[in-house]
């Protein structure tokens, strides 16, 4: 018996995924003499697994990886580095007063804040390894290879670029 996934192309050049589960009839002398199979088209189950596979990973709101995948990849540097003897460091990140834009000018508002807070640290050139949404209003910042003569400097560079200019909000 074998059952398996692949991607194929379809009539369009669509990429498509199929699975294919079958079994292999075999003659008296046990010589495989014919192919039993059934060809199922599983795209859209395909497509729902990554989309929970991504879910369960991220932030919905920021893309950014979510507080358990932060932690896992947090676990995975801080064993690499205690492994060859490097250094690195991670930065919590915060929006003071989130709660009282939301009181104030909804939470579609603080959703925005949050976004372009989001999207400023990803875009920091060679900031961190790896950026994550740990709760409502805090992010957390994994930077892989830090001296600790840089941690002062680095946390300067995040907190100019997040202050740098005003958030525009809808």
């Amino acid at each position: 018996i074998f059952d398996c996934d692949y991607r194929m192309y379809g009539l369009n050049q669509e990429r498509i995924w199929v699975n294919e589960r079958g079994t292999v009839e075999r003659d008296a002398a046990g010589r495989p003499c014919r192919l039993l199979a059934t060809l199922r088209v599983v795209t859209h189950r395909k497509e729902r697994e990554e989309r929970l596979r991504y879910e369960a990973q991220h932030d919905l709101l920021t893309g950014l990886y979510n507080r358990l995948r932060l932690a896992e990849a947090l676990d995975s540097i801080t064993a690499y580095n205690a492994r060859y003897g490097l250094s690195g460091a991670y930065f919590a990140v915060g929006v003071d007063r989130l709660s009282i834009i939301n009181d104030a000018f909804g939470h579609e508002t603080g959703d925005a804040v949050l976004m372009e807070f989001a999207e400023r640290l990803e875009t920091m050139p060679a900031l961190g390894d790896v950026i994550g949404r740990v709760s409502g209003d805090c992010f957390g910042v994994v930077a892989a290879s830090c001296p600790e003569t840089e941690v002062d400097a680095i946390a300067d560079r995040i907190l100019d670029r997040l202050r740098s200019m005003p958030i525009e909000t809808p």
